[in-house]
């Protein structure tokens, strides 16, 4: 398994913000193609680029990122509900 630093998804985030295709950033980081994909499924926002390219955000890659490199989303999913606005009753 492929861990992958906080450096590293900085230069993803930079390659694929300017059009980079995955190939191309696996390539340059020294990764598979299929590590990337993991990765960037890691850091995905849930919105799209102009265009219809997802959004990946390296902060919440690095967040996804557990002691086993697996992304945890319903942990992620629990807490960005729980930070949301105070209901007022």
């Amino acid at each position: 398994m492929v861990k992958i630093t906080m450096k590293e998804r900085q230069i993803i985030y930079k390659m694929w913000s300017r059009g980079s295709t995955q190939k191309e950033i696996a390539e340059a980081i020294k990764v598979s193609p299929s590590a990337l994909r993991s990765e960037m499924s890691k850091g995905y926002t849930g919105q799209f680029y102009i265009g219809g390219r997802r959004i990946y955000d390296p902060e919440r890659a690095e967040q996804c990122s557990g002691l086993m490199g697996r992304p945890h989303r319903r942990l992620l999913a629990k807490q960005e509900r729980r930070s949301g606005p105070p209901m007022e009753n």
